[in-house]
């Protein structure tokens, strides 16, 4: 990937830290780019008023499944655990 603002290179290296290939990085980051409107905020809340939040702008039962999972395992709302719980949803062996 070229040059990275610093709040892109921090979303990149989540992706990265949560299990990501270098493959799928450029992917992710357009979609993240459109899903925060160019921001990478993590806490990016849907234009509009829905429900949407973070990153991958979790919604509806998506987004109940994120924030109880977090209570679950008494982590705190990031980019990072977003990623974390969006790379667990894709590549669960519970499934």
């Amino acid at each position: 990937m070229g040059l990275l603002t610093p709040e892109e290179q921090k979303v990149a290296d989540d992706l990265t830290n949560v299990g990501f290939q270098q493959d799928d990085l450029a992917a992710l980051m357009g979609n993240i780019s459109v899903e925060t409107g160019g921001t990478f905020d993590p806490m990016q809340q849907q234009e509009g008023g829905g429900d949407g939040h973070g990153l991958f702008q979790l919604s509806g039962k998506h987004l109940k499944a994120y924030k109880k999972w977090l209570k679950a395992v008494g982590f705190p709302d990031s980019g990072y655990n977003q990623s974390l719980f969006v790379y667990s949803n894709i590549y669960s062996k519970d499934r």
